[in-house]
């Protein structure tokens, strides 16, 4: 992987976005008059440009810690799972194959990913438009493959199957050679052509190679299998103004030539590996070339009309997967609401009013300082609540006076004391996180209780 020195920042700011909105966290560890508590924070680069994360507050779960070097780009994670965390690092991911100039593709065992959904994922969550252009070139991207020795089935079909449409358009020509020339047969095409060179022009592709492939078996038979060969090296690596020059000869060698000037090398050694009886990568590897790309193709006029799409409204990342609630996740409320169960669409009615009719007098015998290490560890170890964000023990702690957040404290403590298991262990977890997390949400917390 090789991120450009100037794309560095970009990438960096669109991994940190994609890290934040996925729910992703660093675990920390504060000090509440004596008791230690864990909450999480919100990532952020250290002194080394490294940003270290553990948590997620989807799965709400810790994990192995990783973090992502905002100085080179690559990202370092281990045991990720297959939930909420697993789809974040495949984020990241997939946007260093987007911003990598060197080959480095997303893979899911043997087989190169299908990075669509991803793609379309970030593009929704970030506005972000990704491409991929090291996947447009097909026939480049098998063989980067195959120099890595890589001879499985399945992950030859992965890199033209899993091509991510929409996100890029694939070179036609490289992709179709993909897809014949490693298994071409020398098939007698319907109508083989015999005719003039100057007429190799208007010939379909097929024809072609069979063409071909009848003059390496009487090139091979009268001139040897050497001089072929040689021929070969030689044509397979010029330009298309070199081909040219070869196509002027006025033999078979010739004819061979010009049809190279319209057909990608992986063709010419295709019909020549037939003509020898030797499998394709066996002769394309033993001649030592890199093989031309430039042909002389007519530029097709493609409709376009329906490329250009406006850009997708943006969602946040708990809507982008399909929830069947956001109980648990009020710090994302905004102007456009979420997904609330009716449990805490009334749970949000009811705090309203219990907050407006406290006695001030009753809560303003709460010590804070006490109180809310408590309240934190009878829901992380009670009822197994996902961490809290370090935010609300802050807010908390700089207003340990303040009745508005001791009367907060107030529906906590209610919260817990009416509990039951009876309510079932997950509406309680439920009930306690949403609390929890709409204290964090600034604007929800001050459209319910006026702080």
């Amino acid at each position: 992987m090789n991120i450009p020195k100037e794309k560095k920042p970009e990438l960096n700011e669109n991994v940190l976005k994609i890290l934040k909105q996925s729910g992703i966290r660093k675990r920390k560890t504060m000090e509440i008059a004596g008791n230690q508590v864990t909450v999480v924070q919100e990532i952020e680069p250290d002194e080394k440009g490294r940003v270290w994360f553990d948590y997620s507050i989807f799965e709400q779960r810790d994990h192995e810690p990783a973090y992502y070097d905002m100085n080179t780009g690559r990202l370092y994670a281990n045991n990720c799972g297959e939930a909420e965390y697993a789809l974040a690092v495949n984020l990241v991911l997939t946007m260093q194959e987007a911003y990598s100039t060197d080959y480095c593709f997303v893979m899911c065992g043997n087989e190169v990913s299908c990075v669509n959904g991803y793609a379309c994922l970030i593009e929704q969550l970030i506005g972000l438009k990704l491409s991929f252009p090291n996947r447009e070139q097909v026939w480049d991207m098998l063989l980067f493959f195959k120099s890595k020795g890589c001879n499985d089935a399945e992950t030859e079909r992965s890199v033209w199957n899993n091509f991510p449409y929409g996100y890029g358009e694939p070179d036609l020509e490289q992709l179709l050679a993909c897809m014949v020339c490693p298994n071409y047969l020398a098939d007698e095409p319907e109508h083989p052509f015999r005719g003039k060179k100057a007429e190799i022009c208007q010939v379909k592709t097929m024809e072609r190679v069979y063409y071909i492939y009848e003059l390496f078996q009487k090139l091979v038979e009268s001139r040897g299998d050497e001089e072929v060969r040689g021929f070969l090296k030689d044509l397979l690596d010029q330009d298309l103004a070199g081909r040219e020059r070869l196509a002027q000869k006025d033999d078979a060698f010739g004819c061979i030539a010009e049809v190279a000037r319209y057909e990608l090398p992986g063709y010419i050694v295709a019909a020549y590996g037939c003509a020898v009886k030797k499998p394709f990568w066996e002769i394309w590897f033993s001649l030592g070339i890199a093989g031309y790309r430039d042909i002389d193709r007519k530029e097709e006029d493609l409709d376009k009309s329906g490329d250009e799409e406006s850009n997708p409204k943006q969602l946040a990342f708990f809507r982008a997967l399909l929830r069947e609630d956001e109980d648990e996740f009020l710090e994302y409320w905004d102007e456009e609401g979420l997904y609330l169960s009716k449990n805490m669409q009334e749970n949000l009615d009811e705090w309203e009013q219990i907050y407006g009719a406290i006695d001030n007098a009753e809560a303003a015998g709460i010590c804070t300082e006490a109180v809310l290490p408590q309240i934190l560890k009878v829901m992380q170890s009670v009822w197994k609540c996902r961490l809290v964000d370090e935010k609300l023990v802050k807010d908390f702690m700089d207003h340990p006076d303040d009745i508005r957040y001791k009367k907060a404290l107030w529906i906590f403590i209610k919260i817990i004391k009416e509990a039951s298991e009876e309510d079932g262990a997950d509406s309680v977890r439920i009930k306690l996180s949403g609390f929890a997390s709409l204290l964090i949400n600034p604007k929800g917390r001050w459209q319910l209780f006026g702080f």
